[in-house]
């Protein structure tokens, strides 16, 4: 201990143990901190694709109104893993399950209106003016 070459190594020592342990924890800290901003850059890309896919399930739910219940159907399929997830968005859900009742609905009342159309045609809605087009095919 009294020999100044050995007490000047152990300082230097110390002070090279003490560089290397601040050099690691400040590049733990820049380690934690990149991976905290990936994990806040997952959590808003995911909120924002939650975000669209609502909107967009709203959309089609509101253009299967105006009489397409066809994009109904596309909707329920698109969902599907959606609607079977427990812990997705009930907006989804919401919007999915107005779809699944409705589309048959539509759907029936649509073809019940071109039954009646197709069979009526001739008798009851002649006086409608509307041109009918025969599709009958004459042989040569």
């Amino acid at each position: 201990p009294d020999d100044p070459v050995a007490v000047a190594r152990a300082e230097r020592a110390r002070q090279m143990q003490a560089l290397f342990e601040k050099e690691q924890r400040e590049a733990h800290e820049e380690r934690m901190r990149r991976r905290e901003e990936k994990r806040l850059e997952k959590e808003k890309r995911e909120a924002e694709m939650k975000e669209a896919l609502e909107k967009s399930a709203k959309q089609m739910f509101f253009l299967g109104l105006f009489l397409l219940p066809i994009v109904w159907v596309n909707m329920i399929w698109y969902y599907w893993k959606e609607i079977k997830d427990p812990e997705a968005s009930p907006v989804i859900k919401k919007y999915c399950r107005y779809a699944m009742y409705l589309a048959p609905v539509y759907t029936l009342v649509f073809l019940t209106w071109y039954i009646v159309f197709l069979v009526k045609r001739e008798t009851t809605f002649r006086n409608l003016n509307i041109p009918f087009i025969d599709f009958t095919f004459e042989t040569l």
